[in-house]
């Protein structure tokens, strides 16, 4: 989401730690008169970012309870039922996936003919730690091609978001610090102009 002139007052701080982050939060809360330090969280992108992990809701919900363990208020916020274009499968993105398993499927038929050389090939102890490392490194590139074509997004992920907190008691302040993830919001339509909503009338310090 653009603002005019933007890059003329965008600064870059490298180097935080999540506890440098949450004093800021805590900071800024206190000047704008917010009880606690709220962070609003497109769950929406952070589910992209996170498309290849085993379990990508159970990757969003240990992300937002690590931010919540320094003590705020995390808020997840998730794109409403019309999801905006960019954030849609692609065709090119469909076509990624394709390439992968493809990819894939010629990296085995590789890997099978490696391996039968090692069985019936004549091979001196050089030549046989050669093959060796070079079925492992097939292996490890077909293993990432297989999870790249089959990484597919949850249909109903603010659903599955939902129910993924509760099992985990994501709710529950937590009494050391008294962070805690919220309930999730589903917007109208993008979850960015909820945050900005947020931003804008001092219900939340940050966004991300």
């Amino acid at each position: 989401m653009g603002v005019t002139k933007g890059s003329h007052v965008l600064h870059s701080v490298a180097n935080l730690s999540l506890s440098d982050v949450a004093s800021i939060c805590r900071g800024v809360a206190a000047d704008n008169g917010i009880e606690k330090p709220r962070i609003v969280a497109d769950c929406s992108n952070t589910v992209y970012v996170m498309s290849k992990a085993s379990s990508v809701v159970s990757s969003v919900v240990n992300h937002l309870m690590k931010w919540a363990s320094s003590g705020i208020v995390m808020v997840p916020v998730c794109d409403g039922m019309t999801r905006p274009i960019c954030k849609q499968d692609t065709n090119k993105r469909n076509a990624v996936k394709e390439k992968s398993r493809i990819n894939a499927h010629v990296l085995r038929k590789e890997i099978r003919k490696a391996k039968k050389r090692l069985v019936n090939d004549k091979l001196d102890q050089s030549e046989r730690s050669c093959l060796l490392k070079e079925i492992a490194t097939m292996e490890s590139k077909c293993k990432r091609k297989d999870t790249q074509a089959s990484s597919k997004l949850p249909v109903n992920f603010a659903e599955e978001l939902k129910l993924e907190l509760l099992n985990c008691a994501a709710h529950s302040v937590i009494p050391a610090t008294g962070g805690f993830v919220d309930q999730v919001v589903v917007a109208e339509f993008q979850a960015d102009s909820y945050m900005a909503e947020q931003i804008v009338n001092n219900k939340a310090v940050m966004q991300i």
